[in-house]
């Protein structure tokens, strides 16, 4: 299956990939089990795709794109941490880390299950620094705007 590729290097790229099936009872990294609960075996999908990504049993196509999901996951998070927020008490920042973990985790399940619909955008901070984040491709890509 072909997609619009996770950011490499900041650039849209094509990557063949399998996996991202919902529900399977051949595939282990379903979030779902063959009977319609959840799978519990990891606490999100985070945690997940680190488990994939040493699995040599997988595909690497697929263990390459959880690794540059994971990449982007990481690169939102500290962007939060080492933000610059001098008014600001610990308490604060920690839930503003907690708060990028959230949205992170939001951003991960849409490129591991809907990559066709995945484009960055870059958002400016009041403080003038930028930050890559994902947005519906649907709705925010340049064939979005077209009439």
């Amino acid at each position: 299956m072909k997609s619009a590729g996770c950011m490499h290097g900041r650039v849209q790229s094509e990557t063949t990939f399998t996996g991202r099936k919902i529900v399977a009872p051949d595939y282990p990294y379903a979030p779902f089990n063959e009977d319609g609960t959840e799978n519990t075996r990891w606490k999100n999908l985070v945690e997940m795709l680190t488990e994939l990504v040493v699995d040599e049993s997988r595909p690497a196509d697929e263990r390459g794109r959880a690794a540059e999901i994971l990449k982007y996951y990481a690169e939102y998070v500290k962007h939060a941490s080492e933000h610059h927020r001098p008014e600001a008490c610990q308490e604060e920042i920690e839930s503003d880390i907690r708060l990028a973990e959230a949205s992170g985790e939001f951003d991960v399940g849409r490129m591991w299950f809907k990559p066709d619909d995945v484009w960055f955008q870059t958002a400016t901070a009041k403080d003038g620094t930028t930050q890559q984040v994902v947005v519906s491709k649907k709705y925010h890509g340049p064939q979005a705007h077209q009439s």
